[in-house]
């Protein structure tokens, strides 16, 4: 039989226990979910910076020094001969003269963090936006980064390898390298589904050396775009894009992908290709492009020998 003390320590230790969990989600909560913005993050490529940019007044919040072990990372290349060589091939031919300090940069969905790709320093880092300090940094295979992306769940992150011919990809909570999936020559964009299950990759191949002309294309190297399998990193399809246009009646167009765009029920993509002042629209589940829509160039444009070759309406035969 319960006496009436009995039943009064029962109740206040109920109370105390709910009052404990109550405060213990409540400080959870709070740690999980910090109030956050929308903001819009600029990378300054040659300058090692990145602006943080109010996206509705266009006014910028902070700037952030994303090479804040810059000197440890060139007395590192410094004595790598071949890094060093590749570190000065970068900076002559792709950075036109620059060092490279950032291409690709996304930040966590609780706002925490910044992860942001370094491609003359051929890493990833990811940096703390509370105390701008490095939390991570994952160097990746061969000797440039490129393009990311970014899991919806915000768990993933692809890179580019470029010289290595890959993508790999991090596990963001711990910066490490998780898996990987080939590419072709120099792996360029990639994009996740909306459901996060696939993964939209495009190699460019050698855009950066002097045979840069339509007559030359070919000299280029190997370029995919490739369907990716987001579990297992298996690929599930991989078109020659430029190969598909000839087929289709579009002849003497780049097989390299510049910016991509997913449709909305992700069956169509368009894709912006070198050589190209314009897009084509591709149908994923055929593997073929539907058609080629050309951009207004100014009547001083046309006059240009390569760009009056870039708004030439390809003909179907």
């Amino acid at each position: 039989m319960i006496t009436e003390r009995r039943r009064s320590w029962i109740a206040a230790t109920a109370a105390l226990s709910l009052a404990l969990v109550l405060m213990a989600g409540a400080v959870r909560s709070a740690y999980a979910a910090p109030a956050t913005r929308d903001v819009l993050v600029v990378g300054n490529n040659w300058d090692g910076t990145a602006d943080v940019v109010d996206p509705r007044a266009l006014k910028v919040l902070t700037r952030l020094n994303i090479v804040p072990d810059l000197a440890e990372r060139r007395a590192e290349i410094a004595r790598d001969p071949v890094a060093l060589g590749f570190f000065n091939a970068n900076t002559l031919l792709v950075g036109e003269g620059h060092v490279q300090y950032v291409d690709d940069a996304f930040t966590s969905p609780d706002g925490r963090r910044l992860y942001v790709s370094r491609p003359s320093l051929a890493d990833v880092i990811a940096l703390d936006l509370g105390t701008r300090e490095i939390v991570w940094r994952v160097k990746v295979d061969g000797y440039r980064s490129d393009h990311m992306a970014l899991s919806p769940d915000g768990a993933r992150l692809l890179v580019s390898a470029s010289t290595a011919g890959k993508v790999q990809v991090i596990d963001t909570s711990r910066g490490v390298v998780v898996g990987e999936f080939a590419s072709g020559d120099q792996p360029h964009e990639n994009n996740y589904s909306r459901d996060g299950s696939r993964i939209f990759h495009a190699s460019i191949g050698s855009v950066y050396t002097p045979l840069d002309t339509p007559a030359l294309d070919a000299t280029k190297g190997k370029r995919f775009f490739q369907i990716v399998d987001a579990r297992t990193y298996e690929i599930l399809k991989r078109i020659d894009v430029g190969r598909a246009l000839a087929e289709n009646g579009y002849a003497g167009m780049s097989s390299a992908v510049r910016p991509m765009v997913l449709s909305p029920d992700e069956r169509l993509v368009y894709l912006q290709l070198s050589f190209l002042h314009g897009f084509v629209e591709f149908d994923l589940e055929s593997g073929t492009p539907l058609r080629v829509a050309n951009l207004p160039l100014s009547a001083q444009a046309k006059t240009l020998p390569m760009l009056a070759w870039k708004m030439r309406e390809p003909s179907r035969e």
